[in-house]
């Protein structure tokens, strides 16, 4: 290549560098505003408690089987990232498999091992952890 040719491939790398930097920019303002809205609409909304268990008596005792084996933390989560699934990831709790767009829950464990959650199967979890925390 020449000089020029050079020069000009470098300035199209730099000019799209510049654009892919702004854009993770906007990206990275965008997720700071949904943080802070999901903080205020949390505190809107604060949990229920009591009740029966209804129709989720099955899926409640799957979750406590899964905590007593082991297979489900028994303490809150650490880390968690709510989704959107590209679907075909399946449910620790209930089985099923997120649909492609559904929002899904993500706990992470050990820094390396995920486990997905339908929302109402992570509030089922996340409750059953709080009524066994002392």
């Amino acid at each position: 290549m020449r000089t020029e040719e050079l020069l000009a491939h470098v300035a199209t790398n730099l000019a799209t560098s510049r654009q892919l930097c702004a854009r993770a920019q906007r990206l990275f303002e965008a997720s700071d505003w949904n943080i802070a809205l999901a903080r205020v609409l949390r505190r809107r909304h604060p949990p229920m408690s009591g009740g029966t268990d209804g129709v989720d008596g099955p899926l409640r005792d799957r979750i406590r089987a899964l905590m007593d084996s082991g297979v489900l933390p028994r303490e809150r989560a650490t880390r968690l990232w709510i989704v959107r699934s590209p679907g075909g990831r399946g449910c620790i709790a209930c089985r099923y498999n997120l649909r492609p767009g559904e929002m899904g829950y993500e706990v992470v464990l050990a820094e390396t091992v995920t486990i997905q959650f339908h929302r109402h199967c992570y509030e089922l979890w996340a409750a059953e952890v709080a009524s066994r925390l002392p």
